[in-house]
């Protein structure tokens, strides 16, 4: 049996202990996130958001399953609760700006990509992002 399936019958072993357990539940929706299973992790990650309704890593994750599954407005809720649970959490913000733009919004997009520059200001992604947004907007 690979690391893989070993991190997975574990992960299920603990929440057939514990069917609620938040770390459990947001260990499996990662592991199967990790593994491309996206409908699989959001059953665990959306679990994972319920029994642990502070703890803003499973709204982000859950955010990127729903994201890569097309549903662009419900993945900008969950990277919006992670911003109001954690304003100093940059990906959230940079995730947020990533979706705007998918969404059209651009205004709000560069303020949210200047957001994550401003927290994390290494981030060439978003800088680079900020800038082309900055540059159609002049353009308009």
């Amino acid at each position: 049996m690979c690391i893989r399936d070993r991190a997975e019958s574990y992960f299920a072993a603990a929440l057939r202990i514990r069917p609620r357990n938040g770390g459990a539940l947001y260990n499996m929706g990662l592991h199967l996130e990790k593994q491309g299973r996206m409908d699989e992790a959001a059953e665990y990650l959306s679990r994972s958001v319920l029994a642990q309704p502070e703890n803003p890593d499973p709204r982000y994750h859950y955010g990127n399953v729903l994201l890569f599954q097309g549903q662009m407005e419900e993945a900008l809720e969950r990277y919006e609760e992670v911003v109001a649970l954690d304003p100093g959490f940059a990906m959230a913000h940079q995730a947020r700006g990533y979706v705007l733009t998918l969404l059209g919004r651009k205004g709000e997009a560069a303020k949210a990509y200047g957001d994550a520059l401003r927290l994390k200001s290494d981030s060439q992604e978003a800088r680079a992002t900020l800038e082309r947004l900055q540059q159609v907007e002049a353009e308009e």
